[in-house]
């Protein structure tokens, strides 16, 4: 049974949001999807007033539009860019939510 990211015969395989990007980029995450789940990210520069961040699923490119919120299809890791808006620093701290 697999359930909020934790396999019971595999307890270190968690659910977790890891950061990919180097600093001073554009933030990227990732994280493992699991098939019906709906993931949305949260971030901001206090970890008590987070607020909803669009992301864009990779690959990236200019093309690519951000989304509010990833329904996955299947089980897999997933690879998300969030865009920065100008003028605005990015988020100190960032949530990944499941439902």
């Amino acid at each position: 049974m697999y359930v909020t990211g934790t396999y019971y015969f595999a307890p270190t395989n968690g659910f977790a949001l890891h950061l990919t990007s180097a600093p001073g980029a554009t933030p990227r995450v990732a994280f493992t999807a699991v098939t019906g789940r709906t993931y949305t990210i949260q971030g901001g520069e206090e970890l008590n007033k987070l607020t909803p961040l669009n992301f864009r699923l990779a690959p990236f490119g200019t093309n690519t539009v951000p989304v509010s919120f990833y329904q996955a299809t299947n089980t897999a890791k997933v690879e998300v860019e969030i865009p920065l808006d100008a003028g605005i620093p990015p988020a100190q701290f960032y949530q990944l939510m499941v439902e």
